[in-house]
């Protein structure tokens, strides 16, 4: 029945472009491979225009601050879950209500990326500050599941530093679905591309299949205790046979 299963995986890409009009060319080749991307630092304006064919922008533009655009290609534009996506500036902290409240928005079936600008050395970095022990407290109320806490997300090439500050989190309702790849090279910027696979099944092909299988099953089921009520009817008339037998020779 496993093999009958459709399977499709729904691929996402979370890039810090830092200017989306200088890497539009490079999105647009980049676009081929995905269905949703998600990018914070796109440092766009409300006035700028941004078009690609196939796919559905959804934007959050700020005047004094640096933006992020979602596109997704538009037959996923009703997919079921929820894809989250964000930036926390540096240089301010978080109180603990703060990062709760921010966690308990995020729903089941959904994936929460971004660039948390938290360190702990939970998710592989050098030292713990306050806004991550106030993040991590967060996901254990909240009950996420973080992907890649083993990762290198983040290069400050002329310091000679690398860290993890952007992180994967999922629902745990569907973190078995969720495969996470770190890509090698930067694009330009001082972040590491993530790759975010979601992995899903047909939910009607696996419910035909579901009910296709329990009516033969539920057929074997009756053969089988037809068989066995005719076997155990031949058993008691064999039986009566030998009683028979045995009384005449006696």
């Amino acid at each position: 029945m496993e093999n009958q299963i459709k399977r499709f995986s729904l691929k996402i890409l979370y890039h810090i472009p830092q200017s989306f009009h200088q890497r539009k060319y490079e999105i647009q080749h980049i676009l081929n491979d995905i269905d949703i991307l998600l990018c914070v630092v796109t440092w766009l304006t409300p006035s700028d225009r941004i078009r690609f064919s196939g796919f559905t922008p959804v934007r959050k533009d700020q005047l004094h601050s640096r933006g992020g655009v979602m596109l997704h290609k538009n037959y996923q534009c009703q997919s079921a879950s929820r894809y989250n996506s964000i930036y926390r500036s540096p240089g301010f902290t978080l109180t603990q209500v703060q990062w709760n409240t921010l966690l308990s928005n995020v729903k089941n079936n959904s994936i929460l990326v971004g660039d948390f600008n938290a360190h702990h050395i939970y998710w592989n970095c050098i030292d713990t500050d306050s806004n991550g022990a106030r993040l991590v407290e967060a996901i254990q109320l909240n009950n996420f599941f973080l992907h890649n806490e083993y990762s290198t997300t983040y290069i400050d090439v002329h310091r000679d530093y690398r860290s993890n500050l952007n992180l994967v989190f999922s629902s745990n309702d569907i973190a078995d679905t969720i495969k996470v790849e770190i890509h090698d090279e930067t694009w330009g910027s001082d972040h590491f591309p993530i790759y975010i696979s979601s992995v899903r099944t047909d939910k009607k092909k696996f419910t035909e299949i579901l009910e296709s299988n329990y009516t033969s099953f539920f057929l074997l089921s009756m053969k089988i205790l037809t068989l066995a009520k005719n076997m155990n009817s031949l058993r008691k008339k064999l039986e009566m046979q030998s009683k028979t037998v045995l009384r005449e020779k006696t």
